[in-house]
Parts: C-alpha cells; sequence; structure tokens
C-alpha cells in the first residue's frame, strides 16, 4: 500500500467502507434479477402473471445503477488518495457503460416479450386454420395468405430489434468489463489486496455477478487495513536532529564526588 499519514488512512478507510455496502448491495440485486428475468420472459407458458415482474426487474435494474453510481464518489477519493488518476478514469467509464448496458437489456426484455407474445399469436392463428386449405373459397385463402405475410413481416421485424439490442448490449458489455478490469487490476497493484485482482479476474471472464461480491471484499479489507491503531505514520519518520554538545566543568571531591560548577566560579584552599 502506499505510504501515506496516519489522517491520510482514516480517509482512505471512510470512503471505502461505503462502496463495501454499496457492492454487496449490487451483487445481491444481481442475484435477484436473474429469476425475475427468467420468470418474466416464460411466466407466460407456465400461468404467471408476468407484467409485474417487468416493472420489478425495471425497479431493481434503477435501483443496481442508482448504486453504481452512487460509488463513484467513493472510487474518485481512493484515487486521489492513491494518486493514481487511471483508476477514477476506468472506474466511471465502466460504469457509465454499466448504466447503458442495463438500459439496453431492459429495451431487450421488452422486445424478447413482445416477439414472445407475436409467436404466440401466430401459433393460435395456425391452429386455427382447417387442415385442408384448398378446399377453401378464394376470398378466405387471400385473407390468410395476408395475415400470413403481415405475421412474417411482424416477427422479421421482431427479430431484427432483438439482435439489434443484443449487439448493443454486448458492446456495452465488453467495454464495461474492459474499464472496470484495467481499474481493478491497478487497485490490486496499488493497495496489495488479492480481492481486487481477482475481481478483475471475474471482470475479464465475463461474470460481473461474481465480480461484485468481491469488489465489496476487497473495499472492506481496504476499509479495515486502513484503520491503524498505531499513531505512528506509514511514511519514513524524519531523522532526530544532531546532538548538541556543551561543555561542563566539574570538581572532583576527595570522596569522588562531583560538584558541577556554574556560571562563574573560583576555585580556592578552603571549602
Amino acid at each position: 500500500m502506499y505510504l501515506m499519514s496516519t489522517a491520510t488512512r482514516g480517509d482512505l478507510a471512510w470512503v471505502a467502507e461505503p462502496a463495501s455496502h454499496i457492492y454487496l448491495a449490487v451483487f445481491i440485486i444481481d442475484m435477484v434479477s436473474f429469476p425475475v428475468v427468467m420468470l418474466y420472459l416464460f411466466g407466460d407458458f407456465i400461468g404467471i402473471s408476468t407484467d409485474p415482474l417487468y416493472i420489478f426487474a425495471v425497479l431493481l435494474a434503477v435501483i443496481e445503477v442508482s448504486l453504481v453510481l452512487a460509488s463513484l464518489t467513493s472510487f474518485k477519493k481512493i484515487s486521489e488518495i492513491l494518486h493514481r488518476p487511471k483508476i477514477w478514469h476506468n472506474v466511471r467509464n465502466g460504469a457509465f457503460s454499466h448504466v447503458a448496458g442495463n438500459v439496453s437489456f431492459l429495451l431487450f426484455l421488452v422486445s424478447a416479450k413482445t416477439a414472445s407474445k407475436d409467436i404466440f399469436s401466430f401459433y393460435r392463428f395456425l391452429s386455427s386454420l382447417p387442415p385442408d386449405w384448398s378446399s377453401l373459397p378464394p376470398e378466405r385463402l387471400n385473407k390468410f395468405s395476408r395475415i400470413l405475410d403481415l405475421y412474417g413481416q411482424v416477427l422479421l421485424v421482431d427479430l431484427l430489434i432483438i439482435l439489434l439490442l443484443i449487439l448493443v448490449f454486448l458492446v456495452f458489455a465488453y467495454f464495461m468489463e474492459k474499464f472496470y478490469k484495467v481499474a481493478f487490476e491497478e487497485l490490486g497493484e496499488a493497495t496489495g489486496i488479492e480481492e481486487f485482482k481477482q475481481a478483475a479476474h471475474w471482470h475479464g471472464k465475463w461474470l460481473s455477478t461474481v465480480a461484485y461480491l468481491y469488489t465489496s471484499f476487497a473495499l472492506r479489507r481496504l476499509s479495515v487495513a486502513s484503520r491503524s491503531t498505531s499513531t505512528t505514520p506509514m511514511h519514513p519518520a524524519p531523522p532526530p536532529p544532531p546532538p548538541v554538545f556543551v561543555s561542563v566543568a566539574f570538581l572532583v571531591l576527595p570522596d569522588g564526588s562531583r560538584v558541577e560548577l556554574r556560571g562563574d566560579a573560583v576555585l580556592g584552599r578552603s571549602w
């Protein structure tokens, strides 16, 4: 860890502690969001009302990005204390990519849900058709043909929108992982805390949920390590001043005792 005074270590402990709690909350939200998203996408097939689930997913996403943005204040202060401005820049860029990725993911959920409804409606339409189309009157055949063309166009648009949103999400996810990985690698180098390096490792593996947990552990360790009970500063103490030697005169008596002579003194035969 960088050499710093006791007061500076106290500032570091003060800013790392809330950031640790923030990232622990982000980890929990990420864990809860996964089953909510799965139920939202496939709940219709098992008879679950999915509209409240989307509202819940949006609420979780808003809370998560709000926490991530709130943590930027702590990381900026940590970066200033460690004299590593690149840490702040990379964490900030990673957080902005995080927010943009979450927005694109929510839009993807809406598009995927719309596409699933269109597919289900198309399936019901096909099920309503008679087994033998050739026996239908020409008017009905033309009507069914136009409906099939319309469904085909709708499903194609749905597919294109979904593919576009997936691409946008993957781009933002790539930049988020890249920026976070570089930031936490530098934090691990600057502080010597292994959990920062583990967070960088899992960001590099595209497992942000695990990385958030390690980030919380790392910030907690940084806070605890910075709370030193010693009042001795971590930087080397200045050398002591050179000793000052003063000449002193003594009168040695016959019994061996010495009398210091101060100021003006007159020596003679009498006591």
